[in-house]
């Protein structure tokens, strides 16, 4: 069997049907070693050798010589079939060429050194070994890590620079070619180095950021629909229950209102109308006198018309219509006209500052119509006074009614008669939740001031 000596360029003028089975011979420097598989370059020109024994201790940048049958149909480069190889020596591996930006065709730089960058958008552990996808540009690049040991570590996202061979496919003698196939093998002779790290931000997390808020939104309002409708319920149970409730207050105080006019009645009438009957049935008594029956007479018609005048205090206490701080000092005038012109003593109503249409409920109204009257009473009782003043101001929190007359006074440390009246006048303010402040001296009359809360109750 003959050989035929010749450069790897030459390889490419080799004609298989002249020599089919006549052997080949070519020097090279070993590039990378996959396996059986040698690529390897000679005067500028890349071939590949198919080995038919697997070799030991072949290393990248050894010169060898390379024997076997030349194959030019299969790949971009020329092959050696059933090869041998023979090491003759090592020198510096030549500077890998720059993988072109824009297309450009593999089979030119098939079994070439080559130098690239790209960002790692792929990385997966295939039968052949670690395969790592590149995107330059428009355009993805395979990339085999053809070595024993495990590649690096490389985040998908991060920006590498590496070097290998590019490898046509098919790389062994029972697969088909496939137009345009490659990949870059990085060997033990080669690099594949971190350039940049991929940002925190990247589509996959911003999606799954996305997706977080929205659900964490959704949960938000389906929670507070929830306590919208929880809020909604509750704020309908205390409408109900405040209606209860104000239903029950109006009913205590209807009640109790019945029963303070009630007991008005009763004190106010009660007794009078006992005195009237007891003075008509002496009246008619038949060992009764003439003269003392006109006096009995007398009595039981001033004794009615005490009635009348009771009666007639008592429904303007309940009147709504009467509600406001104007009626109640009209009435008070029309008491102390009453009360005062019959006694001979001067009066005079002092001007307020408040607000005539203010509410004043009946309550209050009677309270303080009940106080103006004891006090008067005392005056003329007590007092020996020609001329009383009396004003009634209001503020937010209450209701103050001040009476002055010029009497003779008396000195506060000492008990007097008539101290009675002004002992049950304290403790009425008293019990509704006021105060009565007294001031007097002897010969410069009495000033008497009763305040009562506003939130006053009978």
């Amino acid at each position: 069997m003959s050989f035929r000596p010749g450069l790897a360029a030459s390889l490419r003028l080799f004609d298989p049907s002249a020599g089919l089975f006549q052997r080949a011979r070519v020097a090279g420097q070993l590039l990378h070693r996959s396996g059986r598989e040698l690529f390897l370059a000679g005067e500028g020109a890349g071939f590949c050798a198919w080995l038919k024994t697997e070799p030991a201790g072949l290393e990248p940048g050894e010169l060898v010589e390379v024997v076997g049958f030349p194959d030019l149909a299969v790949r971009g480069c020329p092959v050696l079939r059933q090869a041998r190889v023979r090491s003759v020596g090592r020198t510096a591996l030549p500077e890998p060429r720059p993988l072109p930006e824009q297309d450009w065709d593999p089979a030119e730089l098939d079994a070439r050194r080559v130098r690239c960058e790209g960002v790692v958008v792929e990385q997966r552990r295939t039968e052949r070994g670690w395969l790592f996808e590149l995107q330059r540009g428009l355009r993805w690049l395979a990339v085999r890590w053809d070595r024993p040991d495990a590649p690096p570590d490389v985040a998908v996202g991060s920006r590498v620079s590496l070097t290998g061979v590019c490898a046509v496919t098919p790389t062994g003698p029972e697969e088909a070619a496939e137009a345009g196939s490659f990949q870059i093998l990085v060997g033990l002779a080669d690099t594949l180095r971190v350039l940049a790290r991929p940002p925190f931000w990247t589509l996959e997390r911003l999606l799954g950021m996305v997706g977080v808020l929205i659900g964490g939104l959704l949960l938000a309002m389906l929670w507070i629909t929830q306590l919208h409708r929880q809020v909604e319920r509750r704020g309908l149970a205390l409408e109900r229950e405040i209606r209860a409730r104000q239903r029950l207050e109006q009913q205590q105080a209807l009640e109790q209102e019945r029963a303070r006019v009630a007991r008005d009645l009763h004190d106010e009438l009660g007794s009078d109308l006992t005195e009237i009957a007891m003075l008509l049935a002496r009246a008619q008594a038949p060992q009764t006198r003439p003269e003392r029956r006109n006096e009995y007479l007398e009595q039981a018609a001033a004794t009615a018309r005490r009635m009348v005048t009771s009666l007639d205090e008592i429904v303007w206490a309940m009147n709504p219509r009467h509600d406001t701080l104007g009626s109640l000092i009209s009435y008070l005038c029309l008491h102390a006209e009453r009360f005062l012109g019959l006694a001979g003593i001067s009066w005079r109503l002092e001007e307020s500052a408040a607000a005539p249409d203010l509410p004043v409920d009946s309550s209050r109204r009677h309270h303080l119509f009940l106080a103006f009257k004891e006090a008067l009473t005392n005056v003329v009782r007590h007092a020996g006074a020609t001329e009383v003043s009396f004003r009634l101001d209001a503020d937010p929190e209450g209701l103050c009614l001040t009476i002055r007359d010029n009497g003779r006074g008396f000195s506060q440390g000492m008990a007097e008669p008539g101290m009675d009246g002004l002992a049950n006048l304290r403790a009425r303010c008293e019990r509704l939740g006021g105060r009565l402040e007294i001031r007097s001296a002897p010969g410069e009359g009495t000033t008497l001031r009763l305040w009562l809360p506003r939130a006053a109750s009978s």
